[in-house]
């Protein structure tokens, strides 16, 4: 049989980009050959924004949460912490309920020294 443009032999010429016409098509190169061009997240890494209230202090969840985890690691009962803290906070002001729990440690701090 007689190849032709419309009857191309089994073994199969190669196509302009790189593929066959006959099997299946060649392995993909792995992930790192194939990026040639970077991306906004590629050439934003050095330079990402920068919080506007980075000196800004902690929120008050932030602050109980640390708090907690400081006292469960000297072996205070997390729900211990937490009942005591909604016992300060019935409302949901975590902000007073950090500085009362500043106010008493503070005190019973300075009555140790």
């Amino acid at each position: 049989m007689l190849s032709s443009p419309l009857n191309p032999p089994p073994s199969g010429p190669s196509h302009p980009t790189g593929r066959t016409l006959f099997g299946p098509p060649p392995v993909p190169p792995p992930r790192d050959l194939r990026q040639r061009f970077m991306g906004g997240a590629d050439l934003r890494a050095d330079s990402a924004p920068i919080r506007l209230d980075a000196d800004a202090p902690p929120d008050p969840r932030q602050k109980l949460e640390s708090m907690r985890r400081g006292l469960v690691a000297v072996g205070v009962d997390s729900a211990l912490f937490e009942q005591v803290v909604d016992r300060l906070a019935p409302n949901g002001d975590l902000e007073k309920a950090c500085e009362v729990l500043k106010t008493r440690f503070a005190t019973a701090l300075n009555a140790l020294q």
